[in-house]
């Protein structure tokens, strides 16, 4: 399984190339800082070790308590004597020192810097009260004050495994191991490997150690650093949304295509509908101006029927007063009125009477198409049309035509037998006479006829 190395300069991956054998070891840590970012324990916190995290700065020492539970967490320092010291704080960093001359040169870098008083605790002090059996290795990163934790060590009594001790000067390359290495070599224990940052020592009872100490992290250990492991799982997850995204999209786009098909149905069938609304529409244009055609010819053919029945009945008045004229002038005889003008009468009761069945059948007509749904239903359209009536020009030759057709002769002959007729006074007491009619010249009787005659026609023509 590939390991995850968290230290900053793979210190981690050398201590468990040695010592990853041990299950449920135990491990001390002066200067524990993070315990996760630059951490050396972290991985094997992660498989089941514990240990001890030192560290004086509040706000690291408080990300240990929550993210290390199962390890024992000290917010003190750690010296070559108990007591109270001074502590130079170096906020959001691991540069946080108990030597003055290593504050100064961060704060001259532009770091800020907080001093502050301590509590502060021997190394041996620590593993007594904790009643440390097994230390398989111990880790000091103090930043310069490595003497000191050294100082306060019981190594007869305590002895780690391994130590791992930074062997240089604080943001520096420059190497301060010889300020304490005497009291590492004298406590019986042999140096290892020095991997640039850090010195690595045995106990002398554990060299068979010291040749899987002595090689710098490679490729045969299987391992990744944590920014590695982050930027891999980052793009992973990222690759994961992206494949997500990539699925939603592709989802989308397919509805996009079902939503865009129905769309395209739906707009066919409104073109479709909308194109038999406008076939529909069309007929009813037509059928409504057939409809108004019609009701315009069937009005210009009763106002025609109606003029011809007026024309009839002022022709009818006119001839009477021609006659009238041709009987003053002598020109026609008397005697052949009364036939002649019951001939011409009966011919105009039978035009009469025909055009009052004409205009039966026109009004029928007109009623039945007023009551028709057509009507009703194209009556909005109908009151936005002009109705436009073409009236037919009078036929005003009628009359001088009819009455050249009367031959003087035919009137000559039929005049007299009218008048020597007996069933004369008959016929004028059915059209409502005067008393005095047999009385009266021949003259007058034509004209009595003849106004009678009127009479009763206007009396036809208005239903009375």
């Amino acid at each position: 399984m590939t390991l995850i190395s968290f230290a900053q300069n793979g210190e981690d991956i050398v201590l468990w190339r040695a010592l990853g054998h041990v299950e449920n070891g135990f491990y001390i840590d002066v200067g524990a800082c993070d315990p996760s970012d630059l951490s050396v324990t972290r991985l094997f916190y992660d498989r089941g070790w514990s240990g001890i995290n030192v560290e004086p700065a509040k706000e690291f020492y408080d990300r240990c308590v929550a993210e290390r539970p199962r390890d024992l967490n000290l917010n003190v320092a750690v010296a070559a004597h108990a007591g109270i010291m001074r502590f130079m704080n170096i906020p959001s960093t691991g540069l946080s020192t108990t030597l003055e001359d290593v504050a100064a040169k961060a704060s001259e870098r532009g770091w800020g810097v907080e001093t502050r008083t301590v509590p502060a605790l021997t190394l041996a002090d620590i593993c007594e009260s904790t009643k440390v059996e097994e230390i398989h290795f111990l880790k000091i990163d103090v930043e310069g004050g490595e003497r000191a934790v050294l100082e306060g060590a019981d190594f007869q009594r305590f002895r780690p495994w391994v130590m791992v001790i930074e062997a240089t000067q604080p943001l520096s390359t420059e190497r301060n191991d010889h300020l304490w290495r005497d009291l590492v070599l004298n406590a019986g224990y042999e140096q290892a490997f020095f991997d640039g940052v850090n010195l690595y020592f045995v106990a002398a009872e554990r060299r068979e150690l010291i040749e899987k100490l002595a090689i710098p992290p490679n490729a045969l250990d299987d391992f990744k650093p944590i920014a590695q492991h982050r930027a891999e799982t980052e793009a992973t997850e990222r690759a994961a949304a992206l494949e997500q995204l990539t699925a939603r999209l592709a989802a989308e786009e397919q509805m996009t295509a079902a939503l865009r098909s129905e769309l395209d149905e739906a707009n066919n069938s409104a073109r479709q509908a909308a194109a038999a609304a406008k076939a529909q529409l069309d007929v009813a244009q037509r059928a409504l101006a057939n409809a108004e055609r019609q009701i315009v010819q069937q009005e210009g053919l009763l106002r025609d029927r109606r003029a011809q029945i007026q024309r009839q009945t002022k022709m009818l008045e006119q001839i009477q007063h021609v006659v009238a004229q041709e009987i003053g002038s002598g020109h026609l005889p008397s005697s052949d009125l009364p036939g002649a003008l019951r001939s011409h009468l009966a011919e105009k009761n039978y035009q009469l009477s025909l055009l009052r069945s004409q205009h039966s059948d026109v009004v029928q007509h007109r009623d039945s198409l007023l009551a028709s749904t057509s009507w009703r239903v194209t009556s909005p359209l109908r009151k936005t049309r002009t109705a436009m009536h073409v009236l037919r020009s009078e036929p005003r030759h009628f009359l001088p035509l009819l009455v050249k057709n009367l031959r003087r002769e035919q009137i000559r002959t039929l005049l007299p037998g009218l008048m020597l007729n007996p069933s004369g006074p008959q016929e004028a007491n059915s059209m409502s006479l005067p008393a005095n009619y047999g009385e009266l010249s021949h003259r007058d009787k034509l004209v009595v006829l003849l106004r009678t005659d009127t009479m009763r026609q206007r009396k036809l023509i208005s239903g009375t």
